[in-house]
C-alpha cells in the first residue's frame, strides 16, 4: 500500500520545489522504481509538510514582510494576518495551510479582520486545495474576517475563478503585490 502511495505521490510531486532546512530540493525525474521506496519512508503528507506556511511580519529597518520564525521580534499589524505558503497547494498539504491560518486567527490577541495570503510561491493548486480554500473562506467569513490574495499567479486565479465571479474568492480579492493588499486594508480596515 505504501509503495502505491509513494508511486502516486512521486508522480504528483514530480517537478515541485520544496524547501528543506534553508535549501531548495527538487523532486523530479528519478530512475524507474526509485521514487516509491524513497517516498514509502515519508508519505505524501510528510513530504508536503516540508514546505510549510509562514506568518509574515514587519521588521524595523528592513523593507518588506518577513517570516516571524526568523524574526521573532517582528511587528504584527493589529487586525491583519499575513501568511505565505512556499509550495503548490494540493490534496496532501492544503489542510496544513488551512489549519495554520485558522490557528493564527484563533490565537490572535486582537480580532483578525483580514487574512492576506502572499501567494507568489504557490505555483500550482488542485481541486481539493481549492475546496479547502473555499471552506477556509467560509470559516473566516463567519468570524467577520476577509480572505484576500496578493501576487497570485494567473493559472491559480483561473482555477479560483471557476467557482464564479460571485464567490468571495473572485478577482476583487486579488492584489498585484503584498504591499498593495496591505495598503488597501490600511485605507479601509472596516471592509474586512
Amino acid at each position: 500500500m505504501l509503495a502505491v502511495l509513494g508511486a502516486v505521490a512521486g508522480s504528483i510531486l514530480a517537478g515541485f520545489l520544496f524547501r528543506l532546512e534553508g535549501t531548495v530540493s527538487m523532486v523530479g525525474a528519478l530512475p524507474s522504481g526509485w521514487p516509491a521506496p524513497a517516498l514509502d519512508r515519508l508519505g505524501a503528507e510528510d513530504i508536503a509538510a516540508l514546505a510549510g506556511p509562514a506568518e509574515l511580519v514587519l521588521v524595523e529597518g528592513v523593507p518588506g514582510f518577513h517570516d516571524v520564525t526568523r524574526h521573532p521580534d517582528g511587528t504584527r499589524i493589529p487586525g491583519l494576518t499575513i501568511v505565505r505558503f512556499d509550495a503548490p497547494l494540493f490534496f496532501a498539504n492544503g489542510q496544513v495551510f488551512v489549519d495554520h491560518v485558522r490557528l493564527l486567527v484563533d490565537r490572535s490577541p486582537v480580532p483578525v479582520r483580514c487574512v492576506i495570503v502572499a501567494a507568489e510561491a504557490i505555483t500550482g493548486i488542485d481541486s481539493t486545495a481549492v475546496e479547502q480554500l473555499v471552506q477556509l473562506d467560509e470559516y473566516l467569513h463567519a468570524q467577520g474576517t476577509v480572505l484576500v490574495f496578493a501576487e497570485i499567479k494567473g493559472p491559480i486565479k483561473d482555477k479560483l475563478a471557476r467557482f464564479g465571479p460571485e464567490t468571495r474568492l473572485g478577482q476583487a480579492r486579488h492584489y498585484p503585490t503584498l504591499e498593495s493588499a496591505v495598503d488597501a486594508w490600511r485605507q479601509d480596515p472596516d471592509s474586512g
